[in-house]
């Protein structure tokens, strides 16, 4: 019977085996033969030298049991993490291998371009498992950063992730193991570029008013962008309007009072206003003799 189990055991690691795409994968089927071997000597030593070897074929099956779940678990997970990881993570690189030590990733100029917001630690191959002690994040600029990642074992397979203090770049990742890896390997989660703006934003629309302000509250996207020119155009109303005492209030709730000539603003008609300096603006108001349907006002940065 452990003789038809071994085959058997044998049989399935040969199958598996064409499937182990990744080191993780290989280091788990390396396990399996493992095993496999001692529960065929298992069966050898009770079949033929009459030895009583029960203790040793129950502690293989029961190792190999663990390690075929494992293995079909990684494969499953590994068939969803190519459908749901999203464009923002990234595979970063393997640590270096090393037996109770630190174990290191050197970033490389276009990683380090990356402005990572956590990070995935895998075992992926070397001992069934190891402990990791701490990690430490080295980043391009500032001192490091250290997280205790409690010494639990990590089997093979096994992620301990990190959410980071803040987002970074980062130079290196040092993990301190206790037992052999292979290498370990580290994915990132990468904080999206804030989206190139234009040089010229429409930012909205004041109120209709007669002989009175038109105000236009600034969307919160706009509120950290520099602006040195508003442009002021007429939506309609009556022929015409001028605007008196433009008033800017900047995100940091400074007052600007910037000059403006009295002259007549036809219906569709527009009118820069220039900033003393670039500044980021919560809301803009201006008094509006006669009537308007509004002011299109436009950023230019």
């Amino acid at each position: 019977m452990l003789r038809k189990m071994s085959l058997i055991i044998a049989l399935v690691f040969v199958w598996t085996q064409a499937a182990a795409a990744d080191k993780q994968l290989a280091g788990i089927s390396d396990s399996i033969v493992k095993e496999a071997q001692a529960l065929q000597k298992a069966a050898h030593a009770k079949g033929h030298s009459k030895r009583h070897a029960d203790e040793e074929a129950l502690r293989a099956l029961q190792e190999l049991t663990v390690l075929l779940q494992r293995y079909r678990h990684t494969l499953e997970r590994h068939k969803l993490e190519r459908h749901e990881k999203g464009p923002d993570i990234i595979q970063l690189g393997v640590t270096s291998r090393v037996k109770d030590g630190e174990s290191i990733l050197y970033f490389d100029s276009p990683m380090r371009k990356k402005r990572l917001r956590n990070i995935q630690i895998t075992h992926i191959s070397g001992d069934d498992y190891i402990r990791i002690r701490d990690i430490t994040i080295v980043p391009q600029v500032g001192p490091s950063f250290r997280y205790n990642a409690g010494g639990g074992k990590f089997y093979l397979g096994d992620t301990y992730e990190i959410e980071l203090d803040k987002p970074m770049h980062i130079r290196e990742v040092r993990v301190r193991v206790q037992h052999k890896t292979g290498g370990l390997e580290i994915f990132g989660t990468t904080v999206p570029e804030p989206p190139k703006l234009p040089a010229i934003i429409e930012l909205g629309k004041t109120n209709g008013v007669k002989d009175g302000n038109a105000v236009l509250n600034m969307d919160k996207r706009y509120r950290k962008v520099l602006f040195s020119k508003l442009i002021v155009k007429n939506m309609g109303g009556d022929d015409y309007v001028r605007l008196v005492n433009p008033q800017v209030t900047t995100s940091r709730g400074d007052l600007i009072f910037p000059q403006v000539s009295y002259q007549k603003l036809h219906s569709g008609g527009a009118h820069e206003i220039v900033l003393p300096r670039p500044v980021s603006i919560r809301s803009f108001q201006v008094y509006a003799q006669h009537r308007t349907n509004g002011l299109l006002i436009t950023g230019v940065r």
